[in-house]
């Protein structure tokens, strides 16, 4: 229907037409769901996915990590042997130690990341967790139950997305970062990101209560109040 409003751009998956990284989620979420009984490079299991959503529920975990857990779930970080499967310019050993980049080696098994994981404030001894051939899918399930804490969530995420920046700083920028930066970095991300969410809920309650005292005004100036 002919119409003089300007056009605009609209996200179909949504009912409201807008896209939010909500949306987005549910709408990928969705097409994993459909994609869960075949066997591919990005099928998940469905306890991955139950941690997929417990990540995206959890609203003190920033965007970009929960993206990033998105990404290392379903097999899609550019680590050396993924990358190197596209070209050979790309180096498939590690940085650090010279092994194969997979990403089991990368997250948990290099020398660097078992110091991180047992230097952290809940410590994981990760040289205990599978040998994955391909992904991390199963050492996640063996440290994320249904009995993880969120507390325990959020430093468990924060610490694969920091030994991830910390590995591309090396590797692209050849800057070093010891197993107390990472420690300093994560608990620097955590307090950061929990004091923007409550100055958030603060913002939220003094507006909910100026939206009361001018309702109340207004039903005051209109005699429906004593």
């Amino acid at each position: 229907m002919p119409s003089n409003e300007s056009d605009k751009i609209i996200w179909k998956p949504a009912k409201t037409g807008e896209c939010t990284s909500k949306s987005a989620f549910q709408y990928l979420n969705n097409l994993s769901r459909l994609q869960l009984l075949q066997q591919g490079p990005r099928s998940a299991s469905e306890g991955n996915l139950q941690i997929l959503k417990r990540v995206w529920r959890c609203k003190r975990i920033s965007p970009v990590i929960k993206t990033f857990i998105w990404r290392l779930i379903r097999r899609a970080i550019a680590t050396g042997a993924r990358a190197n499967n596209l070209t050979d310019k790309i180096d498939q050993n590690c940085a650090l130690c010279g092994a194969l980049e997979n990403d089991v080696h990368l997250f948990f098994h290099c020398d660097f990341a078992r110091a991180v994981w047992f230097s952290a404030k809940t410590p994981i001894i990760s040289s205990t967790l599978l040998q994955e051939q391909d992904g991390v899918q199963q050492c996640l399930t063996q440290i994320i139950d249904n009995r993880t804490s969120d507390e325990i969530l959020i430093q468990i995420t924060a610490y694969l997305w920091f030994i991830w920046k910390a590995r591309n700083d090396l590797r692209f920028r050849k800057r070093s970062w010891s197993v107390l930066q990472v420690y300093l970095a994560v608990d620097a991300y955590i307090h950061a990101f929990n004091k923007v969410q409550l100055k958030e809920k603060s913002l939220n309650i003094q507006s909910k209560r100026t939206s009361d005292d001018d309702l109340y005004d207004q039903q005051r100036s209109l005699s429906i109040l004593p």
